[in-house]
């Protein structure tokens, strides 16, 4: 995909989906690579709340995935993105695990916050990001994975 810059110069830059994925286990980070990769999304991972804030500010990700455990799981991001200026407008999807519904509601959430319970399958979980998706044109290099 391929956007042109402007009318006089026949320069083109590629569009990037870039979604950022904070998931200590691994489970949604591999239905998201899986599902997506071949899309040409950019799946940029992290595994701590100080490295996604990190990775966010220097990727500005289309979309936030936060993977959670358990209530022991540090909750910290949604509340982290939505108090910085520059990344408040990013949204944030927070997948609890179905045996711990009370967590639907511990989250501290903003507008752009989403919790929901972890899907089970690629699928829903691709019917659950397709809407959060938008595509920027952006020239940086694709940022490694940790």
């Amino acid at each position: 995909m391929f956007i042109q810059r402007s009318s006089t110069s026949r320069v083109r830059v590629p569009l990037t989906i870039k979604i950022l994925v904070v998931d200590t286990h691994g489970v949604v980070q591999e239905m998201i690579k899986e599902m997506l990769t071949p899309l040409e999304c950019q799946v940029i991972t992290a595994s701590s709340t100080a490295l996604a804030i990190f990775l966010a500010r220097k990727n500005f990700p289309s979309l936030i995935v936060l993977n959670t455990a358990g209530p022991q799981d540090d909750m910290d991001l949604p509340r982290e993105i939505s108090h910085d200026s520059d990344l408040c407008q990013i949204p944030v999807l927070v997948f609890v695990p179905p045996e711990h519904p009370e967590m639907l509601h511990s989250v501290e959430t903003s507008e752009m916050t989403r919790v929901l319970r972890r899907p089970q399958t690629a699928h829903t979980l691709r019917d659950i990001l397709i809407p959060y998706l938008r595509e920027t044109a952006d020239e940086r290099e694709a940022e490694t994975t940790e």
